[in-house]
């Protein structure tokens, strides 16, 4: 495994454990390839997925869908840990959408998809910016 793996899941972790004070777990499972590894998540000891991520690729596209899929796989253990399926919110909209892992140049970006707006950069969010 490379540095990369840890790199990607550590900004989209620091993330969730911004805005929500949830307990989450990242293991390696396996390799598929040398190009990817299978990386186990366990959210409050409610759920546990395993996504595929990029060895050694830290670009701005791989990031942003790594916190896709992350995002999507969080948002099905939130309400069993008492918090709404909304993750991460939307400051502009609160309590209607998620926000949105796109790409802004060479930057992966959270952002607003109703109003067109970045919001912050992965991997930056505090609890003033999100629920």
């Amino acid at each position: 495994m490379t540095v990369a793996l840890p790199d990607l899941l550590t900004r989209v972790l620091h993330d969730v454990s911004a805005t929500y004070p949830l307990r989450v777990a990242c293991e390696p499972v396996r390799s598929r390839s040398k190009r990817e590894s299978i990386v186990r998540i366990t959210a409050e000891g409610l759920a546990t997925v395993e996504i595929s991520v990029p060895d050694g690729d830290t670009s701005a596209r791989e990031l942003a869908e790594v916190a896709d899929r992350v995002a999507d796989e969080l948002v099905e253990v939130l309400p069993a840990a008492g918090y709404p399926a909304i993750w991460p919110e939307c400051p502009l909209h609160p309590g209607s959408h998620p926000l949105e892992a796109r790409t802004d140049g060479h930057e992966a970006v959270w952002s607003c998809p109703a109003a067109d707006a970045r919001i912050a950069t992965i991997g930056s969010l505090a609890g003033a910016n999100v629920r």
